[in-house]
């Protein structure tokens, strides 16, 4: 605590870079909820949900707006979430609707990252319709919405399909009407399956695996496009076609 506070009171801001078609400024270093929640138990589940008004006046959500505070401190300002990560959705856009309420900042200085799991049209859309519920008025609309973890043959052939009852075609649907901005996918797959996606030319950006010390899943998969192991290949392609590339837990979920 003391390193960040240091870090924070000396004026330093995280550097930006263009995040691909998007034309989004991503700072290089950016703040992902999935730890920032006060539990992982979905909220579908009745009997284990917990109560959101006693979990918005936790002593959680206390510490979670004054890390949101902190990350806008430091030029932090790209917020990351999913459907999948709990009470981390809620709480988050409870927390920054609240510093724009209280004048600290303003809808545009930051940037809203939510995910929805790949699932048949009327699952999908009740997905989508909670978390609409939850950040729709907390925060007016979200700025990159992304198909959680499509990983599997069918969860490819899912989100790339042409049907205009589809998934792609509903999500479509969102951004003309000016509560999504930009369309993306997650990743945890095999290098192929990433390229096909990457290939189909459907998505403004990415989220995938490709470290230092291995790509997950894809590491070791040799990747068609140019007969490299996992997904540096995949990453040229996306920057070739001008994808915003997005990097999950390069610091290893803060462990």
């Amino acid at each position: 605590l003391l390193f960040t506070a240091t870090i924070a009171d000396s004026g330093f801001q995280c550097p930006k870079v263009r995040f691909g078609k998007t034309e989004l400024q991503m700072p290089i270093v950016t703040c992902g909820g999935m730890r920032i929640q006060t539990t992982f138990l979905p909220d579908t589940i009745k009997l284990l949900a917990p109560n959101p008004s006693r979990v918005l006046k936790s002593a959680c959500q206390e510490n979670l707006k004054a890390t949101i505070r902190r990350c806008f401190k430091v030029g932090i300002n790209h917020i990351e979430t999913a459907r999948g990560y709990g009470t981390s959705e809620y709480q988050l856009a409870q927390a920054l609707s609240e510093l724009i309420t209280d004048g600290e900042i303003k809808r545009s200085d930051f940037i809203l990252q939510t995910k929805l799991p790949v699932r048949p049209r009327e699952e999908f859309i009740k997905s989508w319709e909670r978390s609409w519920e939850q950040i729709g008025d907390a925060v007016g609309y979200i700025d990159l919405l992304g198909f959680h973890v499509v990983s599997t043959k069918e969860g490819i052939d899912s989100v790339l399909s042409d049907d205009e009852d589809g998934i792609m075609a509903f999500v479509e649907e969102l951004k003309a009407q000016g509560k999504i901005r930009h369309i993306g996918f997650s990743t945890h797959g095999t290098a192929s399956n990433i390229m096909k996606l990457i290939n189909s030319n459907k998505f403004e950006y990415v989220n995938l695996h490709c470290h230092y010390f291995g790509d997950y899943h894809a590491e070791g998969t040799m990747n068609e496009y140019n007969n490299q192991q996992g997904n540096k290949a995949a990453v040229a392609r996306a920057l070739e076609l001008d994808m915003g590339v997005f990097l999950i837990s390069p610091l290893d979920k803060g462990g």
